[in-house]
């Protein structure tokens, strides 16, 4: 069973449940109660819920269920089938985040054996991202500047692990260190005491993992130890997040260096001579958008700033 909570506008509170086989419920007496939702998806396992903002007549829902993706315009009354572009794959997963780029919100669906797909149209038609033939079974999500725009997407078969988008889904990357060959079945993103996020997977099996959002956006990228003798070169960005350019300010305290910008999966996609001090301008009008690492190279020191690029 899946349970969705949305404020009804009249002061309360409707709750959504989605069942194995009898579709959606719906209690406007916080549980008291129970009815079945409308036509079009009363016999059919429902294993996720979303919403979408906006609409008229009523709430949006989206369903997930064992034979693709169902929404409903009013409140759950009735239920249309949204599967153009993606057949009729069981969906475990459903997930709305916002564009990057413009107005406008993405929508993916983890399938079961094909991968994630995404519409941007509320779901009138779907396109393979760049995870395919793979079981999805959970999707969690970040997008606030901070640490960029992060998908996540929990694999269900083979080597299972946790998979990371920066870009909307075109492509992704491993992010499993710690959880090979465990499948991952549930995320969710969680503040720790110090007020850093982590990424909480709970697995088939093996308990509950967890790691620091941080770690994930630096991957394998590793700056050097800094010498304690030395005088730690500075770094600033502006503006960050950044569209077209990016004016960098360092001084590597009397030092050549070198100025090198990462992309999460650890690739060098620019790089730069860095004087004793100046200011640079790096091109980044051509990065798929998503976050990024700027090391600023100095002798035995390094200093790191995050870059954001939003399109």
């Amino acid at each position: 069973m899946t349970l969705d909570t949305l404020s009804n506008g009249k002061g309360g509170t409707n709750i959504y449940a989605g069942t194995e086989v009898h579709g959606v419920y719906l209690s406007t007496d916080h549980g008291g109660t129970w009815n079945s939702t409308g036509a079009g998806l009363r016999d059919t396992s429902v294993l996720d819920l979303a919403f979408l903002p906006g609409g008229v007549g009523g709430t949006r829902i989206l369903a997930a269920t064992e034979h693709g993706v169902f929404l409903s315009r009013n409140n759950g009354q009735s239920w249309n089938a949204m599967n153009n572009g993606m057949g009729h794959p069981a969906v475990p997963t459903i997930i709305v985040t916002p564009r990057r780029a413009g107005n406008g919100r993405n929508i993916f669906a983890g399938t079961r054996g094909t991968g994630v797909f995404r519409s941007t149209d509320d779901g009138l038609t779907w396109v393979a991202t760049g995870l395919t033939n793979a079981s999805i079974s959970a999707f969690a999500t970040v997008d606030d500047g901070v640490e960029g725009s992060m998908l996540f997407a929990a694999l269900a078969d083979g080597d299972g692990g946790v998979f990371l988008s920066t870009d909307e889904g075109a492509n992704w990357s491993a992010v499993s260190t710690g959880l090979r060959d465990i499948l991952v079945l549930s995320l969710c993103i969680t503040l720790d005491g110090r007020g850093d996020r982590d990424l909480i997977a709970g697995t088939n099996g093996y308990g509950v993992w967890r790691r620091p959002l941080s770690d994930m956006v630096l991957t394998d990228v590793q700056a050097p130890t800094n010498h304690p003798a030395a005088a730690a070169p500075e770094l600033s960005v502006q503006p960050n997040p950044a569209r077209d350019q990016v004016l960098v300010r360092y001084d590597s305290q009397g030092e050549i260096g070198n100025l090198e910008l990462y992309n999460v999966y650890g690739a060098r996609v620019l790089s730069a001579e860095a004087h004793a001090s100046g200011i640079a301008l790096f091109d980044v009008s051509q990065l798929p958008a998503g976050m990024y690492l700027l090391l600023l190279r100095s002798g035995a020191e390094t200093a790191a700033r995050r870059v954001m690029v939003v399109r």
